[in-house]
Protein backbone atom coordinates (compact mmCIF):
# COMPACT_ATOMS: atom_id res chain seq x y z
CA UNK A 1 0.00 0.00 0.00
CA UNK A 2 1.05 3.42 -0.93
CA UNK A 3 1.88 5.21 2.17
CA UNK A 4 -0.06 8.48 0.92
CA UNK A 5 -3.30 6.02 1.82
CA UNK A 6 -2.44 5.39 5.25
CA UNK A 7 -4.97 7.04 7.59
CA UNK A 8 -3.88 5.50 10.93
CA UNK A 9 -2.73 3.08 13.40
CA UNK A 10 -4.18 0.71 15.60
CA UNK A 11 -2.28 -1.68 17.59
CA UNK A 12 -4.76 -5.07 17.88
CA UNK A 13 -4.38 -9.04 18.72
CA UNK A 14 -2.51 -11.76 16.89
CA UNK A 15 -3.13 -15.23 17.47
CA UNK A 16 -0.80 -17.95 15.81
CA UNK A 17 -1.56 -21.69 15.11
CA UNK A 18 0.06 -22.71 18.20
CA UNK A 19 -2.87 -20.68 20.55
CA UNK A 20 -0.04 -18.27 21.26
CA UNK A 21 -0.75 -14.02 21.68
CA UNK A 22 0.68 -11.13 20.57
CA UNK A 23 0.25 -7.29 20.36
CA UNK A 24 0.74 -6.13 16.89
CA UNK A 25 0.55 -2.64 14.78
CA UNK A 26 -1.66 -2.46 11.94
CA UNK A 27 -2.50 0.24 9.75
CA UNK A 28 -5.33 1.23 8.67
CA UNK A 29 -5.58 2.68 4.31
CA UNK A 30 -8.03 3.36 1.91
CA UNK A 31 -7.02 0.55 -1.21
CA UNK A 32 -6.43 1.33 -4.82
CA UNK A 33 -5.72 -1.12 -7.75
CA UNK A 34 -2.39 -1.88 -6.65
CA UNK A 35 -4.07 -3.95 -3.56
CA UNK A 36 -6.44 -5.76 -5.80
CA UNK A 37 -3.82 -9.01 -5.75
CA UNK A 38 -4.07 -9.00 -1.86
CA UNK A 39 -7.65 -8.77 -1.23
CA UNK A 40 -8.49 -11.68 -4.03
CA UNK A 41 -5.53 -13.77 -1.99
CA UNK A 42 -7.04 -12.78 1.13
CA UNK A 43 -11.14 -13.18 0.12
CA UNK A 44 -9.78 -16.93 -1.42
CA UNK A 45 -8.51 -18.02 2.17
CA UNK A 46 -11.20 -16.70 3.90
CA UNK A 47 -13.71 -18.44 1.66
CA UNK A 48 -12.53 -22.23 1.41
CA UNK A 49 -13.82 -23.01 4.57
CA UNK A 50 -17.29 -21.04 4.23
CA UNK A 51 -20.09 -22.16 1.98
CA UNK A 52 -21.50 -20.37 -0.72
CA UNK A 53 -24.87 -19.87 1.15
CA UNK A 54 -22.79 -18.01 4.40
CA UNK A 55 -20.28 -16.00 2.05
CA UNK A 56 -20.52 -15.52 -1.61
CA UNK A 57 -17.05 -14.79 -3.11
CA UNK A 58 -16.96 -11.61 -5.49
CA UNK A 59 -15.07 -12.23 -8.20
CA UNK A 60 -11.57 -9.74 -9.29
CA UNK A 61 -13.62 -8.08 -11.87
CA UNK A 62 -16.34 -6.98 -9.15
CA UNK A 63 -13.32 -6.23 -6.51
CA UNK A 64 -11.90 -3.68 -9.20
CA UNK A 65 -15.06 -1.73 -9.09
CA UNK A 66 -14.89 -1.00 -5.34
CA UNK A 67 -11.11 0.29 -6.21
CA UNK A 68 -12.17 2.68 -8.47
CA UNK A 69 -14.43 5.58 -8.80
CA UNK A 70 -17.76 3.55 -7.89
CA UNK A 71 -17.11 2.56 -4.75
CA UNK A 72 -14.13 2.30 -1.18
CA UNK A 73 -12.51 -0.43 -0.44
CA UNK A 74 -11.23 0.69 3.85
CA UNK A 75 -7.93 -2.23 4.45
CA UNK A 76 -5.98 -2.69 7.49
CA UNK A 77 -2.47 -4.02 6.79
CA UNK A 78 0.07 -5.99 9.77
CA UNK A 79 3.72 -5.70 8.27
CA UNK A 80 2.38 -4.85 4.71
CA UNK A 81 0.28 -7.68 4.61
CA UNK A 82 -3.49 -7.28 4.23
CA UNK A 83 -5.55 -8.79 7.11
CA UNK A 84 -8.93 -7.06 6.47
CA UNK A 85 -10.92 -5.18 3.96
CA UNK A 86 -14.28 -3.92 3.65
CA UNK A 87 -15.77 -3.08 0.27
CA UNK A 88 -18.67 -0.03 -0.03
CA UNK A 89 -20.45 0.64 -3.01
CA UNK A 90 -20.76 3.88 -3.76
CA UNK A 91 -21.44 4.53 -7.35
CA UNK A 92 -25.39 5.47 -7.56
CA UNK A 93 -25.88 2.97 -10.65
CA UNK A 94 -24.46 0.47 -8.92
CA UNK A 95 -25.96 0.88 -5.78
CA UNK A 96 -29.80 1.24 -7.55
CA UNK A 97 -29.06 -2.21 -9.70
CA UNK A 98 -27.77 -4.26 -6.13
CA UNK A 99 -30.83 -3.18 -4.47
CA UNK A 100 -33.15 -3.46 -7.70
CA UNK A 101 -31.97 -7.23 -7.35
CA UNK A 102 -32.74 -7.82 -3.32
CA UNK A 103 -36.00 -6.52 -3.84
CA UNK A 104 -35.44 -4.11 -1.31
CA UNK A 105 -37.49 -0.82 -2.28
CA UNK A 106 -37.48 1.95 0.20
CA UNK A 107 -40.48 4.06 1.03
CA UNK A 108 -38.43 7.29 0.32
CA UNK A 109 -35.68 8.56 -1.46
CA UNK A 110 -32.31 8.32 0.23
CA UNK A 111 -28.83 8.72 -0.90
CA UNK A 112 -28.03 5.20 -0.07
CA UNK A 113 -24.33 2.87 -0.12
CA UNK A 114 -24.04 -0.56 0.20
CA UNK A 115 -21.46 -1.89 2.61
CA UNK A 116 -20.08 -5.66 0.24
CA UNK A 117 -17.96 -7.78 2.26
CA UNK A 118 -15.78 -7.67 5.22
CA UNK A 119 -12.79 -10.01 5.64
CA UNK A 120 -10.57 -10.56 8.08
CA UNK A 121 -7.32 -12.92 8.36
CA UNK A 122 -8.14 -15.78 10.97
CA UNK A 123 -5.46 -14.73 12.97
CA UNK A 124 -6.52 -11.22 13.85
CA UNK A 125 -10.58 -12.01 14.59
CA UNK A 126 -11.69 -11.11 17.82
CA UNK A 127 -10.79 -7.47 17.24
CA UNK A 128 -14.16 -6.26 16.37
CA UNK A 129 -12.39 -5.40 13.17
CA UNK A 130 -15.32 -5.35 11.05
CA UNK A 131 -17.04 -2.79 13.80
CA UNK A 132 -13.69 -0.96 13.46
CA UNK A 133 -14.19 -0.64 9.71
CA UNK A 134 -17.51 -0.23 9.72
CA UNK A 135 -17.31 3.26 11.54
CA UNK A 136 -14.43 4.54 9.49
CA UNK A 137 -16.64 3.57 6.17
CA UNK A 138 -19.34 6.07 7.55
CA UNK A 139 -16.59 8.89 8.60
CA UNK A 140 -15.91 8.88 4.55
CA UNK A 141 -19.39 8.13 3.52
CA UNK A 142 -21.94 10.64 5.71
CA UNK A 143 -20.51 13.61 3.45
CA UNK A 144 -22.16 12.27 0.29
CA UNK A 145 -24.39 9.91 1.23
CA UNK A 146 -27.47 9.67 4.26
CA UNK A 147 -28.22 5.90 4.27
CA UNK A 148 -26.23 2.10 4.24
CA UNK A 149 -27.44 -1.10 3.47
CA UNK A 150 -26.12 -4.40 3.63
CA UNK A 151 -26.67 -7.99 3.65
CA UNK A 152 -26.19 -11.03 6.20
CA UNK A 153 -26.55 -14.74 6.03
CA UNK A 154 -29.30 -16.17 8.78
CA UNK A 155 -26.41 -18.79 8.99
CA UNK A 156 -24.13 -16.51 9.58
CA UNK A 157 -25.01 -14.74 13.59
CA UNK A 158 -21.73 -13.72 14.51
CA UNK A 159 -21.62 -11.40 11.83
CA UNK A 160 -25.10 -10.13 12.23
CA UNK A 161 -25.23 -9.57 15.26
CA UNK A 162 -21.64 -7.11 14.51
CA UNK A 163 -23.90 -5.54 11.78
CA UNK A 164 -26.44 -4.79 14.40
CA UNK A 165 -24.40 -3.61 17.25
CA UNK A 166 -22.75 -0.83 14.40
CA UNK A 167 -26.66 0.53 14.60
CA UNK A 168 -28.33 -1.21 11.74
CA UNK A 169 -32.20 -2.31 11.86
CA UNK A 170 -33.37 -5.34 10.29
CA UNK A 171 -35.83 -4.38 7.27
CA UNK A 172 -36.06 -6.95 5.22
CA UNK A 173 -35.55 -11.16 4.41
CA UNK A 174 -34.83 -11.62 0.95
CA UNK A 175 -33.01 -14.18 -1.47
CA UNK A 176 -29.86 -12.99 -3.24
CA UNK A 177 -26.55 -14.37 -4.74
CA UNK A 178 -28.48 -17.35 -6.81
CA UNK A 179 -31.42 -17.49 -4.38
CA UNK A 180 -29.23 -17.51 -0.80
CA UNK A 181 -31.09 -16.36 2.36
CA UNK A 182 -30.04 -12.71 3.70
CA UNK A 183 -31.17 -10.60 6.21
CA UNK A 184 -31.16 -6.76 4.65
CA UNK A 185 -30.18 -4.24 6.69
CA UNK A 186 -30.29 -0.47 6.97
CA UNK A 187 -28.50 2.08 8.59
CA UNK A 188 -29.65 6.13 8.68
CA UNK A 189 -26.83 8.30 9.62
CA UNK A 190 -30.07 11.18 10.56
CA UNK A 191 -32.92 9.47 10.51
CA UNK A 192 -36.37 11.32 11.49
CA UNK A 193 -37.84 8.75 13.67
CA UNK A 194 -37.27 6.84 16.54
CA UNK A 195 -37.79 2.89 17.52
CA UNK A 196 -40.45 2.20 19.90
CA UNK A 197 -38.94 -0.57 21.68
CA UNK A 198 -40.92 -0.58 25.10
CA UNK A 199 -43.43 -2.33 22.74
CA UNK A 200 -41.31 -4.66 20.93
CA UNK A 201 -42.00 -8.56 20.24
CA UNK A 202 -39.71 -11.55 20.54
CA UNK A 203 -39.32 -14.04 17.85
CA UNK A 204 -37.19 -17.12 17.99
CA UNK A 205 -34.02 -16.61 15.64
CA UNK A 206 -34.06 -19.34 13.36
CA UNK A 207 -38.23 -18.69 12.81
CA UNK A 208 -37.63 -16.57 9.59
CA UNK A 209 -41.67 -17.00 8.60
CA UNK A 210 -42.78 -14.92 11.76
CA UNK A 211 -39.75 -12.41 10.91
CA UNK A 212 -40.85 -11.68 7.71
CA UNK A 213 -44.51 -11.47 8.67
CA UNK A 214 -43.10 -8.87 11.40
CA UNK A 215 -41.32 -7.17 8.72
CA UNK A 216 -44.21 -6.80 6.64
CA UNK A 217 -46.58 -5.73 9.41
CA UNK A 218 -43.99 -2.55 9.45
CA UNK A 219 -41.49 -3.95 12.21
CA UNK A 220 -37.81 -3.65 11.98
CA UNK A 221 -35.37 -5.86 14.16
CA UNK A 222 -33.13 -3.92 16.22
CA UNK A 223 -31.33 -6.42 18.55
CA UNK A 224 -30.31 -10.06 19.27
CA UNK A 225 -30.35 -11.44 22.32
CA UNK A 226 -28.37 -14.56 23.09
CA UNK A 227 -29.64 -16.75 26.43
CA UNK A 228 -29.12 -20.60 27.12
CA UNK A 229 -31.42 -21.76 24.78
CA UNK A 230 -30.23 -19.87 21.87
CA UNK A 231 -30.87 -16.57 20.32
CA UNK A 232 -34.22 -14.23 19.44
CA UNK A 233 -34.40 -11.25 17.12
CA UNK A 234 -36.33 -8.30 18.77
CA UNK A 235 -38.73 -6.43 16.68
CA UNK A 236 -40.44 -2.98 16.70
CA UNK A 237 -42.44 -0.55 15.17
CA UNK A 238 -40.76 2.86 14.61
CA UNK A 239 -42.53 6.42 15.30
CA UNK A 240 -41.60 9.94 13.19
CA UNK A 241 -39.72 12.58 15.04
CA UNK A 242 -42.54 15.53 15.30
Amino acid sequence: MDEKTYKGIISVRRTLDDGRTMIVPCIFAILDMSDLKDIVRLQEEISEDLSQDIFARTSPEEVARFLGDEGITIGVACNGRLICARTVKTAKPWVDKSISELGYFPTNDKKMAITDFCIVDPEFRGNNMQLLTQYYAENLLTRTHDTIVTTVSPKNSYSLMNVVACGYYIVGIKEAYGGYLRYVLEKEFAPNHYLNAHEHVVIRYGDIKKQKEAIDSGMIGYKIVVHPKGRDVLFAHTEEIE
